[in-house]
């Protein structure tokens, strides 16, 4: 083999095996997950006006807010089927001092055929749907990665410690169209924080539509 041939293969395997590493890099950094009682890190995302929204204002000025991180999506049956007792928890514990925060993760042009995540399609379906807890929009995915975000819905329970107290799933429905729920972990973890106690179950599965980060969508 003429040495030009040679550097040239060698150099074309080195650049493969570099773009594999990378990859498996970014694979590892998605798949980490926050778990109960690390501490999250700063992140920003967007209302659906374009205005900018941080960690810390989510907290409030005295930084005694419990922030519930919901990653959501509109176009996810399992995200709208579990919209109303999410919109309900919003407004049974707002004056308990906890915040919602309704984050869609998916990329902008992910569509159902019917919605799509952008802030046009997510504005009409709040005004129409009357939901007492805000969503933002993270479309290149920054938090949800942050997070190890999974699927929507995917709930994050911060403590007023900025830990996370509790992981997973909003209750144990199982299908959206399912009989009602038995356990309702998300509401147990909230009452837990608000006494300024760990919860019993810190952690359960995220159950729902995977995250869209890129390729072909499917819901």
């Amino acid at each position: 083999m003429r040495p030009t041939i040679l550097a040239s293969a060698v150099g074309l395997s080195l650049v493969t095996m570099l773009s594999f590493a990378v990859a498996q890099e970014g694979k590892k950094e998605r798949a980490k997950r926050l778990a109960a009682g690390d501490a999250v890190p700063a992140f920003k995302v967007k209302d659906l006006a374009g205005k900018e929204h941080d960690f810390e204002s989510f907290r409030g000025e005295k930084k005694d807010k419990i922030v519930v991180v919901n990653f959501w999506s509109h176009c996810c049956p399992w995200s709208r089927g579990w919209d109303p007792e999410l919109s309900k928890i919003a407004a049974d514990y707002k004056d308990k001092g906890v915040v919602v925060v309704s984050i869609d993760s998916n990329k902008p042009d992910h569509s159902d055929g019917k919605r799509t995540d952008n802030p046009e399609s997510i504005g009409a379906y709040h005004k129409e749907n009357k939901l007492a807890f805000e969503v933002f929009v993270d479309p290149d995915h920054t938090v949800a990665n942050l997070f190890g975000g999974q699927t929507t819905p995917d709930v994050f329970v911060i403590g007023k410690d900025g830990k996370i107290a509790y992981t997973g799933a909003i209750d144990d429905m199982e299908s959206p169209e399912g009989a009602k729920p038995t356990k309702h972990f998300l509401r147990a973890a909230l009452d837990a924080a608000i006494a300024g106690k760990a919860p019993e179950t810190a952690t359960t599965p995220p159950k729902g539509c995977g995250i869209k980060r890129g390729g072909k969508a499917r819901s």
